[in-house]
């Protein structure tokens, strides 16, 4: 039987302290197994390719009869790991807390605990303007936060 451990065991073996790192891990009815794994300068599809062919490799098919799908998160995939946060300082993000209120802005700094973002807000005097302001944001409100692309 396919688990999730087993199947990050063997996708960290490939890695050997690479740049990659995985981002999420989950096995869907039917045997699906979904991978997604990042670099830290960019994925490339040679990378999803070594990973397909890892696993390929070392979990026989016939077997255990699974689905496999290496990817990217993608930008719309909310963040998981510290390096991701990491990886998108300088860049456009949207932060969602628990109590529903959303930031949109540039990360601009991360630690173990929180985050400082430079959110765009609407100037009370005119709620049409929108003003900058940096908001220190703790991990312990927050309940998802995805990278947003801008287009100029």
């Amino acid at each position: 039987m396919l688990n999730v451990d087993t199947i990050k065991k063997l996708v960290e073996s490939l890695f050997n302290n690479d740049e990659l790192f995985i981002v999420d891990i989950y096995i869907a009815t039917g045997n699906k197994i979904y991978i997604f794994i990042d670099r830290d300068n960019g994925l490339e599809i040679a990378d999803c390719v070594k990973v397909t062919r890892h696993i390929e490799a070392n979990i026989d098919r016939e077997k255990e009869d699974y689905e496999l799908m290496v990817s990217s998160p993608g930008v719309d995939y909310p963040f998981k790991t510290m390096r991701q946060y990491k990886k998108h300082v300088g860049k456009n993000v949207r932060v969602t807390l628990n109590d529903g209120t959303q930031f949109d802005g540039e990360l601009k700094s991360v630690n173990d605990t929180e985050m400082l973002v430079c959110a765009e807000t609407p100037k009370k005097s005119n709620k049409k303007q929108i003003e900058k302001n940096d908001i220190t944001i703790s991990f312990d409100t927050v309940k998802e936060t995805k990278g947003i692309v801008k287009f100029k």
